[in-house]
């Protein structure tokens, strides 16, 4: 059986526990190890992988392996305050969500 995290307000896949990981914050967030990989320009065994008969192209890229697996968007271009004033929203209606679920128990580790 293969456990599939999801953000609790979008209902989106967020990691898998194929990767390696751990909870921390009193188990109210998951911490998941991930690790460069390159992506792209393989090499089947065929000795002319295209159809031109010449070599193959460097289209290989390198991606984070967890962030590439789940089609995840990076965050690009926010300011340090910009990002907090979205985390501190987002936190609150986690702990909304967490109340209207009855689910009071868990909000103290998650302000932690």
């Amino acid at each position: 059986v293969m456990l599939v995290w999801k953000d609790i307000l979008s209902g989106d896949e967020m990691v898998s526990d194929s990767y390696p990981h751990k909870l921390i914050m009193g188990d109210a967030c998951l911490e998941v190890k991930a690790k460069m990989v390159t992506k792209g320009n393989e090499d089947f065994g065929i000795e002319n992988n295209d159809e031109d008969g010449g070599a193959l192209e460097n289209n290989a890229e390198s991606v984070i392996n967890v962030v590439d697996a789940g089609k995840l968007i990076e965050v690009q271009g926010w300011t340090k305050k910009e990002f907090t004033v979205y985390v501190k929203a987002y936190l609150k209606k986690i702990v909304a969500h967490l109340k209207a679920n009855g689910r009071e128990d868990r909000v103290a580790d998650f302000q932690k």
